[in-house]
């Protein structure tokens, strides 16, 4: 009787220092994983713009918080601006952010003219004094996986001499 209690006890103490013992592996393990780069909007450039489509060169900095370097060889973003989608596109330009480094990654997006139009009636109709925008994406890394970013601010357009520094002041800290 009482050795089959033992044995009971044994199976389980030993079940419980396994999962304790893999939690703490796996835990230990995930730790070495890096924090995704941050993404901040650091510019925006009009590249082109007819009646069908407008093409911007969106100017994103990438921040390395991690003690390794990350090597970016591909990134897709889409933009909102006022809540509602606005352009889209995709980098293929590799880059390497060095330990506790950033980087400055120009990627190149496509607005259709609904987009724009939209957007021109959503200041219109708003007064034209706050725009916000959210731009997401994934960014694919050589060694270290895939990473979503997600990024949202807002710029305050209710002076033109105001709103241009205001514009610069707020990119990249938002």
């Amino acid at each position: 009787m009482f050795g089959a209690k033992k044995t009971i006890i044994g199976k389980g103490l030993i079940l419980l220092l396994s999962l304790c013992t893999f939690w703490t592996l796996t835990g230990g393990c995930a730790s070495l994983l890096p924090k995704p780069p941050v993404v901040t909007l650091a510019g925006i450039e009009v590249l082109t713009a007819n009646l069908f489509e407008q093409r911007f060169a969106l100017k994103l900095r990438l921040q390395n918080p991690n003690k390794v370097a990350i090597t970016l060889r591909a990134m897709k973003v889409a933009v909102e601006i006022n809540g509602q989608p606005f352009a889209v596109g995709v980098s293929k330009m590799p880059v390497t952010v060095n330990s506790r480094d950033e980087e400055i990654l120009e990627v190149t997006v496509v607005s259709d003219l609904s987009g724009a139009l939209l957007q021109m009636m959503e200041l219109l109709h708003s007064g034209g004094k706050v725009l916000t925008y959210r731009i997401r994406g994934r960014m694919v890394s050589d060694s270290f996986g895939d990473f979503d970013f997600d990024k949202s601010g807002r710029l305050e357009l209710s002076n033109p001499a105001q709103s241009r520094s205001t514009v610069n002041d707020n990119m990249g800290r938002q």
